[in-house]
């Protein structure tokens, strides 16, 4: 019986492992553990940042990395409604156009108003990536793999939150 389930974990392991070798896998991975590790350091760090780089107060720096939130809820929605009219590629590139901007209006010194602008920018630049990657899946892939992709996919986001 142990020979059995032992078979079967290898046979699933070289799926998984085989999926990695499909042409425009890791292309593929690689905008989402981008995505996920932006998110997850502006969830944990922006206020912290605020305070310390910005001088900002921790009441302040509180109310203003909260607007990633509001950014990230509105990008949802406004990405929901266009994904009727755009196709995944154009969610996909706009969110990580928008993304580079903030990147660029966090980097570049032009006051404190980046302060307000930024998490707000990177929230809506993160909204239609996911959905975005997880529906392009069974066109780049195939039925047979998409399954297994959007598992891919899933983990990497998971370890770029770990």
């Amino acid at each position: 019986m142990a020979s059995v389930i032992g078979m079967s974990t290898r046979i699933r392991m070289a799926v998984w492992v085989r999926a990695l070798r499909l042409r425009g896998a890791l292309p593929t991975l690689l905008p989402l553990f981008a995505y996920a590790s932006v998110e997850q350091s502006t969830m944990l760090w922006a206020s912290s940042y605020m305070v310390h780089a910005g001088h900002m107060s921790i009441h302040y720096a509180g109310i203003y990395a909260n607007l990633f939130f509001i950014g990230l809820t509105l990008g949802s929605v406004i990405a929901g409604c266009l994904a009727l009219r755009l196709s995944d590629g154009a969610l996909l590139g706009g969110g990580l156009g928008v993304l580079v901007a903030a990147l660029v209006v966090m980097i570049v010194p032009m006051g404190s108003w980046r302060a307000l602008v930024a998490p707000v920018m990177l929230g809506f630049g993160c909204a239609p990536i996911n959905p975005a990657v997880v529906h392009m899946t069974p066109r780049l892939f195939g039925a047979v793999h998409t399954m297994t992709m959007i598992g891919w996919e899933t983990a990497v986001i998971a370890v770029a939150h770990w």
